[in-house]
């Protein structure tokens, strides 16, 4: 039945599944004690996904979120030291963050491990807390992903027809 109402449907390429008990954990580099395991990213609109790891009792370097983005955090706790929403989340806490958010004074109080999805590129500041150090993008991720040999989740019909 399937044949003849999908012809070109090959269930040996990339469906669009992906087991991340087996992928490494990649160090970002712009933030040490952070590392990711890439799921998706587009070269097209700059939108990846990542599940991220932060080792205990780092404080991240203030960032700015130049797209939106969402998270879900699945272990761990994380405190906002600062502003309006100061106070610490944890596991099954979903939140949105807008674009052009500054996030400083995020303290992890255990390893965390969370997954988010990144609208646009995120700048990591400098000392000043004005200056952009670094960027991470979507060519990041994908260049991270070849490197260690990943397969990351498609994201056209051509890419889910490609072998694995």
């Amino acid at each position: 039945m399937t044949v003849s109402y999908n012809p070109d449907y090959d269930p040996d390429g990339i469906e669009g599944g992906i087991d991340t008990n087996v992928m490494p954990w990649i160090d970002i580099k712009q933030a040490p004690g952070m590392r990711f395991k890439p799921l998706r990213a587009s070269q097209e609109s700059g939108w990846f996904s990542l599940i991220i790891q932060i080792e205990a009792g780092i404080e991240l370097p203030p960032m700015v979120y130049l797209g939106g983005g969402d998270m879900l955090i699945l272990s761990g706790l994380l405190t906002y030291t600062r502003g309006d929403l100061a106070g610490t989340i944890g596991p099954g806490i979903w939140g949105y963050i807008p674009a052009n958010t500054r996030i400083e004074g995020l303290v992890v109080e255990e390893t965390t491990e969370y997954h988010a999805n990144f609208f646009g590129s995120i700048a990591f500041l400098g000392e000043d807390g004005r200056s952009i150090e670094s960027v991470l993008t979507s060519l990041d991720v994908l260049a991270a992903a070849k490197t260690n040999g990943l397969t990351l989740v498609p994201n056209s019909l051509a890419e889910c027809m490609e072998p694995r």
